[in-house]
């Protein structure tokens, strides 16, 4: 459900910053075919596409997909968060949508597109493994977002959600060139999704040989579209 729903998003990110898709189209074009689960797995703590995955991250840092609150009762023992304590009984919360934009976590650039933020290693922290190595500012990051949940309760298919939104997007940027004809408007319910996007598929002149597909195609993006696009 994040990627469904985040896909029109992510594409609408991507090719709204020419910045970005030019950087993610430099890394692509080192491969000889399309990305596949191995370009993006990790070996050794490092992935073959770096800005491809942190692009693919922080749309979905953007677009988290269930933005009312996720509701916890604090058990009999009562709840210490730092300075503050909550009785028993209380219902606690919070919400994705605002948890990752918090400028307090993520910067006074906090509600910016911007996927360098997670490349490198952070500026002053160190790993928590206590092995005194700098702390990845991924690994940061994700402590701190809520796309897809935290703690005991976090969505077990987080990392194939992640690799199948890399590979496809990234399948995308690398054989489409897309205009968003109509861009549509986000809609918050219990869920946030795109609607009444329109973007037109063009196969790229350096890839036309390869693509055997219409060359120009207008396809209705939405949430529930997303078997639709991916037929592109």
């Amino acid at each position: 459900m994040v990627a469904s729903n985040a896909l029109p998003l992510a594409i609408k990110l991507i090719y709204s910053h020419p910045e970005v898709l030019a950087k993610v189209r430099e890394e692509l074009a080192d491969l000889p075919r399309a990305v596949k689960i191995d370009d993006i797995a990790h070996h050794d703590g490092k992935c073959a596409l770096p800005y491809l995955e942190a692009t693919i991250l922080e749309a979905l840092r953007l677009s988290p997909t269930f933005g009312l609150s996720l509701g916890r009762v604090v058990p009999s023992i009562g709840c210490q968060l730092n300075e503050y304590y909550i009785p028993p009984g209380y219902v606690v919360s919070m919400s994705g949508w605002a948890t990752n934009i918090n400028k307090d976590y993520f910067g006074e650039d906090a509600k910016e597109f911007k996927p360098e933020r997670w490349i490198g290693n952070h500026p002053t922290e160190l790993a928590k493994d206590d092995s005194g190595a700098p702390r990845t500012m991924r690994n940061y990051i994700e402590a701190g977002w809520f796309t897809f949940g935290a703690g005991s309760r976090v969505c077990i298919g987080r990392h194939l959600t992640t690799i199948a939104f890399t590979k496809f997007v990234g399948n995308i940027v690398r054989e489409f060139d897309l205009e968003i004809v109509k861009e549509g408007y986000l809609w918050y319910g219990l869920i946030q999704h795109t609607e009444e996007m329109m973007i037109k598929a063009k196969v790229r002149d350096d890839k036309a040989a390869e693509v055997p597909v219409k060359d120009t195609v207008e396809v209705p993006v939405k949430a529930e579209s997303a078997a639709v696009t991916a037929g592109i």
